[in-house]
């Protein structure tokens, strides 16, 4: 007997069959052309600032997966000169939405790192962490910045540092809210998702947003090559028990 917490269970099935279509990349999620320097950190977004400002308005939804991201730090970089903008106010930091206030900024394209790390060279293994959250902002930026009207940056995109690094579309997750309205209309205490093999499923206790937005459930579909072997997944979600028992049949095709 096999009992499965409240969450995914992934089984990955193989068989003589083929290759599905790639998972076309959404606009807003991509790879940098080339990578940026390492203690940046693996992930960034790109952000639009149209006017000088002595504080600027930065709202991201940013969907993460990682646990406390309330503890890393944030930084704001002028893609035009490199320079570090001095002051951030957080609004709110959790894993769904990134809210802040940052400047001074003028007008140009920005890089906002949200995952610097300490580089560790010569290691076989990692064991340093993240860097810590950045120092409160200047008290007298903070009084100037609340006497003019905040301009709001716009996101441009997501950008992962390699292809490795990227997050899309597997580990971004869905909002509480959507989670919540999907749920309604899917209320069965299990959920049998489907995948192909060139989106291998990450995450064990969230569902992927893109499962919210197409729901393959209880069906798969794919073509193969003649002997070729076709790896898919089956994802199962418990939403409201836990499991105690699961038993796996097969039938020709």
């Amino acid at each position: 007997m096999v009992r499965i917490p409240i969450g995914t269970l992934l089984i990955s099935l193989c068989m003589l069959a083929g290759s599905g279509c790639l998972q076309e990349r959404s606009i807003l999620y991509s790879v940098a052309g080339e990578p940026w320097p390492e203690s940046f950190g693996n992930h960034r977004a790109v952000l639009d600032i149209q006017s000088d400002a002595e504080a600027v308005r930065i709202d991201i939804p940013w969907r993460r997966h990682d646990p406390d991201p309330q503890k890393r730090m944030l930084l704001l970089v002028s893609a035009d000169t490199g320079d570090t903008i001095p002051n951030i106010q957080r609004i709110r930091v959790d894993g769904e939405k990134c809210e802040l206030l940052a400047g001074p900024v003028k007008a140009g394209s920005y890089y906002f790192y949200y995952l610097p790390f300490e580089v560790q060279e010569g290691y076989g293994f990692y064991n340093k962490d993240y860097l810590p959250a950045e120092p409160a902002p200047d008290p007298l930026w903070l009084e100037k910045a609340a006497q003019e009207d905040f301009p709001a940056a716009s996101l441009l995109r997501f950008e992962a540092r390699t292809e490795l690094d990227n997050f899309y579309p597997m580990e971004v997750i869905p909002f509480e809210s959507e989670m919540q309205d999907f749920l309604e209309v899917h209320p069965d205490t299990f959920l049998y998702f489907t995948e192909d093999r060139s989106d291998p499923v990450r995450m064990w206790d969230k569902i992927p947003h893109k499962w919210i937005l197409d729901p393959k459930l209880n069906h798969f579909s794919g073509s193969a090559l003649r002997n070729e072997y076709f790896v898919f997944q089956v994802a199962l979600y418990t939403s409201k028990a836990a499991l105690d028992d699961l038993q796996l049949s097969f039938t020709s095709l």
